[in-house]
């Protein structure tokens, strides 16, 4: 059900993807706020060491591979969308594809450092997101970081906030997605990961995107 999902979203955005995320104005022109510094510091705080493996889920036409991979990681690019993968190829033809998703990794345990993903993993339900997250857990190496960002709320106020927001503004494709998709608290993350033997902290990127760093322990 989840790689169905992510293959109907990205048909029908994976032609305008990369033109939509850099856009100046616009509903979704916050979401995307300092974009490249977003992208920038989910691969800063994974704070691991040139060569180790790194899963970029969800990773579409590459934009947080690329940065993972002028790191010096050995990223694999994970990306249940063949459009996607096709672009995301062409662009960089050095980047290893392979076909998955958040719940179907086809790796070793233990064979993983890190793991990285933006603007996807809102995409699971709660429940998913915890059934992720056992599966990082598995898949990780000792002291290995999962580093997500995506739009998250610091407390479930905000989230009845940026709806009201969004509607006075005549925002309604951006109220409806905030409605609509599985976007989460803080509360909720930090519990699903914590269960599944994590640390966890959080770092505020725009008005919507947060950054979720999760170490295993």
């Amino acid at each position: 059900m989840e790689d169905t999902r992510f293959k109907e979203i990205f048909d029908r955005w994976a032609d305008e993807y990369d033109q939509s995320v850099y856009r100046q104005e616009g509903e979704y022109a916050e979401v995307f706020a300092g974009y490249d510094q977003i992208l920038a510091q989910t691969i800063e705080s994974l704070g691991l060491k040139p060569g180790d493996v790194v899963l970029d889920i969800g990773a579409g036409t590459g934009n947080l591979s690329a940065v993972a991979l002028r790191k010096g990681y050995r990223v694999i690019a994970v990306e249940p969308n063949q459009a996607m993968r096709e672009r995301g190829k062409a662009k960089y033809p050095e980047l290893d594809y392979v076909e998955g998703s958040f719940l179907n990794l086809p790796f070793s345990p233990g064979s993983i450092q890190g793991i990285v993903s933006s603007y996807a993993f809102h995409h699971l339900t709660d429940e998913e997101k915890g059934e992720a997250a056992r599966l990082f857990h598995r898949l990780l190496s000792d002291g290995g970081r999962v580093v997500i960002a995506d739009t998250m709320y610091e407390k479930a106020q905000v989230r009845e906030e940026l709806i009201r927001a969004a509607q006075e503004r005549g925002f309604t494709s951006l109220a409806a997605d905030l409605q609509r998709e599985f976007y989460t608290t803080h509360e909720v993350l930090r519990t699903l990961f914590e269960r599944a033997g994590f640390s966890t902290s959080f770092q505020p990127m725009n008005r919507f995107v947060w950054i979720l760093s999760a170490v295993r322990v």
